[in-house]
Protein backbone atom coordinates (compact mmCIF):
# COMPACT_ATOMS: atom_id res chain seq x y z
CA UNK A 1 0.00 0.00 0.00
CA UNK A 2 1.46 3.49 -1.02
CA UNK A 3 1.65 6.20 1.79
CA UNK A 4 -0.76 7.79 -0.44
CA UNK A 5 -3.04 5.90 0.03
CA UNK A 6 -2.38 4.85 3.94
CA UNK A 7 -2.66 9.16 4.25
CA UNK A 8 -6.25 8.90 2.19
CA UNK A 9 -7.40 6.29 4.75
CA UNK A 10 -6.23 7.95 7.72
CA UNK A 11 -8.15 10.70 6.85
CA UNK A 12 -10.98 9.48 5.82
CA UNK A 13 -11.50 7.61 8.89
CA UNK A 14 -13.30 9.22 11.03
CA UNK A 15 -16.00 10.16 7.99
CA UNK A 16 -16.58 6.35 7.23
CA UNK A 17 -17.12 5.95 11.35
CA UNK A 18 -19.76 8.45 11.07
CA UNK A 19 -21.34 6.49 8.41
CA UNK A 20 -21.21 3.46 9.89
CA UNK A 21 -22.85 5.01 13.34
CA UNK A 22 -25.50 6.52 10.95
CA UNK A 23 -26.61 3.01 8.83
CA UNK A 24 -27.20 0.31 11.63
CA UNK A 25 -28.47 -2.57 10.42
CA UNK A 26 -26.78 -4.86 12.59
CA UNK A 27 -28.48 -4.88 15.69
CA UNK A 28 -31.48 -7.51 16.52
CA UNK A 29 -34.35 -5.00 16.27
CA UNK A 30 -33.58 -4.80 12.37
CA UNK A 31 -36.62 -5.79 10.44
CA UNK A 32 -37.42 -6.06 6.50
CA UNK A 33 -38.58 -2.49 6.24
CA UNK A 34 -35.64 -0.84 7.85
CA UNK A 35 -33.65 -2.76 5.10
CA UNK A 36 -36.19 -1.92 2.10
CA UNK A 37 -35.16 1.53 3.55
CA UNK A 38 -31.66 1.45 3.36
CA UNK A 39 -32.43 0.20 -0.43
CA UNK A 40 -34.36 2.69 -1.58
CA UNK A 41 -31.92 5.35 0.38
CA UNK A 42 -29.01 3.93 -1.58
CA UNK A 43 -30.35 3.98 -4.73
CA UNK A 44 -31.49 7.62 -4.38
CA UNK A 45 -27.52 8.22 -3.77
CA UNK A 46 -26.02 5.95 -5.74
CA UNK A 47 -27.87 6.49 -9.09
CA UNK A 48 -27.39 9.85 -9.52
CA UNK A 49 -23.76 9.46 -8.79
CA UNK A 50 -23.33 6.87 -11.38
CA UNK A 51 -24.85 9.37 -14.08
CA UNK A 52 -22.25 11.99 -13.18
CA UNK A 53 -19.39 9.36 -13.26
CA UNK A 54 -20.34 8.47 -17.25
CA UNK A 55 -19.75 12.41 -17.42
CA UNK A 56 -16.66 13.41 -15.96
CA UNK A 57 -14.17 14.73 -18.21
CA UNK A 58 -10.88 12.02 -18.88
CA UNK A 59 -10.09 8.31 -19.45
CA UNK A 60 -12.34 6.28 -17.13
CA UNK A 61 -11.28 3.34 -16.19
CA UNK A 62 -12.06 0.21 -18.29
CA UNK A 63 -14.68 -1.96 -16.28
CA UNK A 64 -16.47 1.57 -15.30
CA UNK A 65 -19.56 -0.23 -16.57
CA UNK A 66 -19.33 -3.43 -14.93
CA UNK A 67 -18.96 -0.83 -11.32
CA UNK A 68 -22.82 0.03 -12.01
CA UNK A 69 -24.71 -0.29 -9.07
CA UNK A 70 -28.47 1.38 -9.65
CA UNK A 71 -29.99 -1.56 -12.21
CA UNK A 72 -28.77 -3.98 -8.70
CA UNK A 73 -30.56 -1.46 -6.69
CA UNK A 74 -33.75 -1.27 -8.69
CA UNK A 75 -34.14 -5.13 -9.13
CA UNK A 76 -33.60 -5.43 -5.64
CA UNK A 77 -36.20 -3.42 -4.85
CA UNK A 78 -38.25 -5.00 -7.23
CA UNK A 79 -38.11 -8.63 -5.40
CA UNK A 80 -39.27 -7.06 -2.60
CA UNK A 81 -42.97 -6.01 -4.51
CA UNK A 82 -42.17 -2.95 -5.34
CA UNK A 83 -43.18 -1.72 -8.89
CA UNK A 84 -40.81 0.20 -10.98
CA UNK A 85 -43.16 3.11 -11.23
CA UNK A 86 -42.63 3.64 -7.06
CA UNK A 87 -38.92 2.91 -7.20
CA UNK A 88 -39.07 5.60 -10.14
CA UNK A 89 -40.75 8.00 -7.89
CA UNK A 90 -37.85 7.73 -4.72
CA UNK A 91 -36.26 10.66 -4.44
CA UNK A 92 -32.85 11.27 -5.84
CA UNK A 93 -29.55 12.77 -3.93
CA UNK A 94 -28.98 16.33 -6.07
CA UNK A 95 -26.68 17.84 -3.66
CA UNK A 96 -23.70 15.91 -4.32
CA UNK A 97 -20.23 16.69 -4.80
CA UNK A 98 -18.86 17.89 -8.26
CA UNK A 99 -17.29 16.08 -10.23
CA UNK A 100 -16.14 17.15 -13.65
CA UNK A 101 -12.91 15.12 -14.02
CA UNK A 102 -10.92 12.03 -13.11
CA UNK A 103 -9.71 12.27 -10.30
CA UNK A 104 -12.16 13.60 -8.61
CA UNK A 105 -14.69 10.50 -9.82
CA UNK A 106 -11.99 8.36 -8.10
CA UNK A 107 -13.20 10.08 -4.60
CA UNK A 108 -16.57 9.04 -5.59
CA UNK A 109 -15.74 5.57 -6.48
CA UNK A 110 -13.85 5.26 -3.25
CA UNK A 111 -17.01 5.88 -1.39
CA UNK A 112 -19.16 3.52 -4.09
CA UNK A 113 -16.90 0.47 -4.08
CA UNK A 114 -16.24 0.69 -0.85
CA UNK A 115 -20.00 -0.15 0.06
CA UNK A 116 -19.55 -3.63 -1.76
CA UNK A 117 -17.23 -4.64 1.53
CA UNK A 118 -19.80 -3.26 3.71
CA UNK A 119 -22.41 -5.18 1.89
CA UNK A 120 -20.72 -8.37 2.44
CA UNK A 121 -21.31 -7.93 6.54
CA UNK A 122 -24.89 -7.01 5.83
CA UNK A 123 -25.39 -10.23 3.79
CA UNK A 124 -24.22 -12.31 6.27
CA UNK A 125 -26.28 -10.40 9.36
CA UNK A 126 -29.31 -9.84 7.20
CA UNK A 127 -29.69 -12.89 4.77
CA UNK A 128 -30.46 -15.81 7.45
CA UNK A 129 -31.97 -12.99 10.26
CA UNK A 130 -34.52 -11.86 7.90
CA UNK A 131 -35.16 -14.65 6.11
CA UNK A 132 -34.23 -12.85 2.61
CA UNK A 133 -34.21 -14.29 -0.58
CA UNK A 134 -31.05 -14.86 -2.99
CA UNK A 135 -33.09 -11.58 -5.22
CA UNK A 136 -33.80 -9.57 -1.91
CA UNK A 137 -30.09 -9.65 -1.29
CA UNK A 138 -28.54 -9.27 -4.63
CA UNK A 139 -27.38 -5.74 -3.89
CA UNK A 140 -25.46 -7.10 -1.06
CA UNK A 141 -24.04 -9.61 -3.24
CA UNK A 142 -22.52 -7.43 -5.86
CA UNK A 143 -19.91 -8.96 -7.76
CA UNK A 144 -20.23 -11.82 -5.85
CA UNK A 145 -17.06 -14.27 -5.01
CA UNK A 146 -15.16 -11.66 -7.04
CA UNK A 147 -15.64 -8.46 -4.43
CA UNK A 148 -12.46 -9.09 -3.07
CA UNK A 149 -10.81 -9.07 -6.99
CA UNK A 150 -12.78 -5.99 -7.78
CA UNK A 151 -12.26 -3.82 -4.72
CA UNK A 152 -8.33 -4.64 -5.18
CA UNK A 153 -8.33 -3.86 -9.05
CA UNK A 154 -9.99 -0.56 -7.95
CA UNK A 155 -7.18 0.43 -5.64
CA UNK A 156 -4.80 -0.32 -8.38
CA UNK A 157 -6.43 2.43 -10.21
CA UNK A 158 -6.82 4.50 -7.09
CA UNK A 159 -2.79 3.94 -6.65
CA UNK A 160 -2.14 5.42 -10.05
CA UNK A 161 -4.04 8.40 -9.98
CA UNK A 162 -3.44 9.22 -6.25
CA UNK A 163 0.89 8.84 -7.89
CA UNK A 164 -0.28 11.31 -10.79
CA UNK A 165 -0.02 14.40 -8.20
CA UNK A 166 0.20 16.33 -4.94
CA UNK A 167 -2.80 17.96 -6.96
CA UNK A 168 -4.52 14.86 -8.03
CA UNK A 169 -4.73 13.52 -4.35
CA UNK A 170 -5.95 16.73 -3.17
CA UNK A 171 -8.74 15.88 -4.99
CA UNK A 172 -9.12 12.74 -4.72
CA UNK A 173 -8.99 12.82 -0.89
CA UNK A 174 -11.33 16.24 -0.77
CA UNK A 175 -14.17 14.39 -3.03
CA UNK A 176 -13.94 11.07 -1.00
CA UNK A 177 -14.40 13.57 2.02
CA UNK A 178 -17.54 15.61 0.32
CA UNK A 179 -19.16 12.21 -0.43
CA UNK A 180 -18.60 10.54 2.46
CA UNK A 181 -20.21 13.04 4.46
CA UNK A 182 -23.12 13.49 1.69
CA UNK A 183 -24.00 10.32 2.03
CA UNK A 184 -24.38 10.38 5.45
CA UNK A 185 -26.71 13.25 5.82
CA UNK A 186 -28.77 11.67 2.75
CA UNK A 187 -28.84 8.73 5.26
CA UNK A 188 -30.24 10.75 7.55
CA UNK A 189 -31.94 13.04 6.24
CA UNK A 190 -35.88 12.99 7.23
CA UNK A 191 -37.37 14.75 3.98
CA UNK A 192 -36.38 11.18 2.15
CA UNK A 193 -37.29 8.66 5.05
CA UNK A 194 -39.36 5.64 3.84
CA UNK A 195 -41.58 6.65 6.72
CA UNK A 196 -42.79 9.13 4.03
CA UNK A 197 -43.42 6.62 0.98
CA UNK A 198 -46.44 4.99 0.71
CA UNK A 199 -44.10 1.89 1.00
CA UNK A 200 -44.33 1.05 5.11
CA UNK A 201 -48.11 0.14 4.64
CA UNK A 202 -46.84 -2.95 2.49
CA UNK A 203 -46.14 -6.23 3.76
CA UNK A 204 -42.68 -6.37 3.59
Amino acid sequence: MSSALERMRAALRPHHGALERTVRLDGDAVTRADYVDFLATMLGFVEPCETRLFGAAGDPPADLAARVKAPLLRSTLEAFGLPPGTIAALPRATALPSLERWPDALGYLYVLEGSTLGGQVLLRHLGPRLGLSPAQVAYLRTYDQAVGSMWESFLAELERGLSASADAERAILETARRTFITLDRWHQGSERRLATYPLRARTL
